[in-house]
């Protein structure tokens, strides 16, 4: 209701609330404004330049709200994405697709500058897959005289990596991020004088002790580069200046094969080119890499079709009767030969090459007995479920003793145990 000034209630007002009506009942009656004194509640009439900036305000801050909307859903999305890439990346490295990216030789600095070394470093750039480092020394540098020292370790790749391996031209690491190192050291022999010295010398025991003392429970890898050239060029000599000699190739093969049977984990290569050193170092990285990720370790599947029950259930079995060492020589050595059976029998009497080879030989000088290529012949494989026990056979039994004892690398050895040259 419109404020009366006769009304008795204005007399009554205090000064201050008295004035302020009065002022806003002659507003009123002047044509009806809106403004009142400092005192009242009414709207207040903006001038034309405060509701420009007013407006101009009210749109600079509903552009940025849009703005700050924007910018929160685009880094939603890039989340998202992230995620996305990550979740991806996990999974081709869980698959092994970074197995050779992750795998670092290391090589001492003296080795980066020979022969070796050189042809390593080219053929590893051109691969750009397999990077390698060069330290100043690794444990067994500078050990032996002519013999240079590799090992292999692992390193942590994340999402970044693979763009920088794709694009770098070089596969040579200043620092990485590590991870658990394969068990695997290389000892190359560049000098075959070197090599052969401690073949004589009855002393390559002692280089596999300090070794295992560096490097505990670790393989180990030796290659000789040039053995049967020097040996043969050796021997010659000695022979037209009418000397005795002291090593011929036949003897050097036994010294070698005695080491086999002493060492049943040593890789030992013979080879005659630094290049085909280098190729076969790195792709023995290379396989070192891969048994991380493995989809079916043959082990578990004791050859089995997959890791069911059945599978799971013979390997038990096979781990109960004959142990670790056996069942790893029946399963992940014999059960990979092409058409070879009985091999839990073979395993239980002979467990590694050595001894199955050591029974070879036993059995040629021995008198009265089985001949070598029937050794295993009469051997009982057990049986299993409902079936019988079955001898391994004759047929088997030659054709294993073929594969171990054939000095004829161009010898075909036929299913059925027999053999025939080419």
């Amino acid at each position: 209701p419109e404020f009366d000034a006769n009304d008795p209630y204005f007399d009554f007002c205090e000064p201050s609330e008295a004035a302020a009506a009065a002022a806003g009942a002659s507003g009123k009656a002047r044509g009806g404004s809106k403004a009142t004194a400092s005192g009242g509640s009414g709207r207040v009439r903006l001038t034309a330049e405060e509701r420009a900036a007013k407006k101009a305000e009210d749109k600079a801050r509903k552009e940025s709200e849009k703005i700050a909307a924007k910018l929160a859903k685009q880094a939603e999305a890039e989340a998202v994405k992230a995620a996305k890439r990550f979740e991806t990346f996990n999974a081709r490295k869980m698959n092994g697709s970074f197995q050779e990216y992750e795998c670092v030789l290391l090589m001492d600095a003296a080795t980066s500058g020979t022969a070796l070394g050189l042809a390593m470093s080219a053929e590893l750039d051109r691969r750009k897959t397999i990077a390698w480092q060069v330290v100043s020394r690794l444990p067994l540098s500078n050990r032996w005289s002519g013999c240079s020292c590799f090992s292999v370790k692992r390193r942590k790749l994340c999402e970044k990596d693979e763009h920088n391996i794709k694009t770098a031209t070089s596969s040579k690491l200043e620092h990485f991020v590590e991870d658990t190192a394969p068990p695997y050291v290389q000892l190359v022999f560049q000098e075959p004088s070197s090599f052969v010295s401690e073949l004589q010398r009855d002393r390559l025991a002692g280089v596999f002790a300090a070794v295992v003392a560096a490097h505990p429970d670790c393989t180990l890898g030796l290659v000789a580069v040039g053995l049967k050239p020097y040996v043969q060029r050796l021997d010659n000599q000695q022979m037209r200046q009418g000397g005795v000699s002291q090593l011929d190739w036949r003897r050097a093969n036994s010294l070698l094969l005695q080491i086999h049977l002493s060492t049943p984990g040593l890789q030992l290569r013979l080879l005659s080119k630094q290049e085909e050193v280098a190729t076969h170092i790195i792709n023995t990285a290379r396989v070192i890499g891969q048994q991380p990720y493995s989809v079916e370790n043959q082990l578990e599947a004791c050859g089995g079709a997959g890791p069911g029950a059945a599978s799971k259930a013979a390997s038990a079995e096979m781990l109960e009767d004959l142990g670790w060492a056996r069942r790893d020589f029946a399963v992940s050595t014999l059960g990979k030969m092409h058409g070879m059976g009985g091999n839990k029998a073979v395993a239980k009497a002979y467990p590694s090459f050595g001894a199955l080879i050591a029974g070879f030989q036993t059995a040629a000088v021995t008198s009265g007995g089985p001949p070598p290529a029937l050794l295993l012949a009469d051997l009982m494989e057990p049986a299993a479920g409902k079936a019988k026990p079955r001898r391994v056979g004759p047929a088997m039994s030659r054709r294993l003793h073929l594969l171990l004892t054939c000095e004829d690398p161009d010898t075909v050895v036929e299913g059925d145990g027999d053999a025939a040259g080419e």
